[in-house]
């Protein structure tokens, strides 16, 4: 499959973690948005070296989407390989910094025992 069939899968299924949200269904909500993430991680693998905005872009959805799922090692782990990559556009390192102290500062709160995952606010999808 091509960069725009994941990429369209993802949007598919962040859209409809969303709507689940909007019925206060955050069990399906979490579930669609890792089912989201794993495919924009597909979409990010497929994309050539030619296309860095669209690698900084889907770098950061993909990221937010492990972020909105409760994934957070994940998330930090794929934002960490997105960063190492030398063809990230500037809005994409400064997104995926910013994602990274989300994730520890959530990170932070579990381990104090006062978690409260947002999912629908993060701004980065």
């Amino acid at each position: 499959m091509s960069w725009a069939a994941f990429h369209t899968e993802s949007e598919a299924l962040a859209s409809a973690a969303h709507e689940a949200l909007a019925r206060r269904d955050e069990q399906h909500a979490v579930e669609l948005f890792e089912r989201a993430a794993k495919a924009e991680e597909k979409a990010l693998d497929a994309i050539g070296p030619d296309k860095p905005r669209t690698v900084g872009i889907t770098a950061t959805s993909a990221v937010a989407l492990l972020y909105k799922a409760g994934k957070l090692d994940e998330a930090a782990q794929l934002a960490h390989r997105a960063l190492a990559m030398n063809r990230l556009p500037a809005f994409a390192l400064r997104d995926l910094r910013e994602l990274l102290q989300a994730i520890w500062n959530e990170q932070a709160q579990r381990e104090a025992g006062v978690s409260h995952l947002c999912l629908g606010k993060l701004s980065f999808r």
